[in-house]
């Protein structure tokens, strides 16, 4: 006579809950063999286990109970064998996701950490008295990366009103693409110099930099891809509220003149802490990129 197996001793042997064993009974994955007409308990068979732990064995390889269900309908060699060979695939996809995803904390974490930095010196290169970040006024080589944009001309623009919905636009079709983000948010001003605080119609791009593979190698959709870098910038850090940012803009223009360089591309915005990481204004981070060059003698 075939042992029969309850579902406490099913439950004990083969390390699946007893509430998942009824779960698979009610879905008809696996609904117990054998019924006792006179106590109504029902009972599993040695194949019926067999077949509990080749599904304990599918759903810890991530197989959802739907395909587990229908590998079960007509279960063969041939089959399970391509079934797993998908299962794979999709696990491969699975990793590539989750290195995307400590690529986006780490580079998170390091700009957060470089903020901090920042803020930690931001109190002795800050004039109260006319609210101005006092950063040092740099030049620097900007390094060449790949730019993943949305550009368009805004109506009577605002600069002291930071386009969130523009930037989650961007954040969100990152992540759509599975593109790994390396930068942050950085928006762009093709209008001459300071023409940006004047309330007027505005030619602006706002993208990322993103890790360069094949599949950003075109364009998509409305989104495109564009080189970022490759020049010489002058470029200063402005610490706090972006409302005060045009001081910060109107002083490196000087500083340009001043020095005998000249404007030779649009102006640039890295927002190195903004609103979407952190709702403390006062802790909002901002360089300020502008491309240059020495002026003929």
């Amino acid at each position: 006579m075939e042992r029969k197996y309850s579902i406490g001793e099913v439950s004990k042997i083969c390390s699946i809950p007893i509430k998942t064993l009824r779960y698979y009974d009610e879905i008809g994955l696996m609904v117990p063999e054998f019924r006792n007409q006179e106590s109504r308990y029902r009972y599993y068979s040695k194949r019926q286990m067999v077949n509990l732990f080749i599904i304990r064995q599918l759903r810890t390889l991530g197989f959802s109970l739907k395909n587990i269900k229908e590998l079960f309908s007509d279960l063969h060699l041939k089959d399970f064998g391509e079934k797993i060979n998908e299962r794979l695939e999709e696990i491969d996809e699975e990793i590539k996701e989750m290195e995307r995803k400590k690529t986006a904390a780490l580079y998170l974490r390091d700009r957060i950490v470089k903020g901090g930095e920042i803020l930690a010196h931001s109190d002795e290169d800050f004039d109260s008295a006319k609210g101005d970040s006092l950063g040092l006024i740099n030049v620097e080589y900007i390094v060449k990366g790949t730019l993943y944009y949305r550009r368009s001309i805004m109506k009577k623009y605002q600069n002291e009103e930071v386009s969130l919905e523009r930037w989650i636009d961007i954040t969100e079709n990152c992540q759509k693409n599975h593109l790994s983000v390396v930068s942050p948010i950085i928006v762009t001003y093709y209008d001459n110099a300071l023409e940006q605080f004047l309330c007027k119609d505005c030619d602006v791009e706002f993208g990322v930099l993103v890790e360069r593979n094949e599949k950003n190698d075109q364009n998509q959709g409305n989104v495109q891809i564009r080189p970022f870098g490759g020049f010489e910038a002058v470029t200063k850090v402005h610490v706090g509220s972006y409302r005060n940012i045009m001081l910060s803009h109107v002083r490196m223009v000087q500083w340009i003149n001043q020095n005998d360089y000249e404007i030779v591309g649009p102006i640039s915005e890295e927002f190195i802490v903004s609103p979407i990481d952190i709702d403390n204004e006062d802790e909002h981070i901002t360089k300020i990129i502008i491309p240059i060059k020495k002026k003929k003698v």
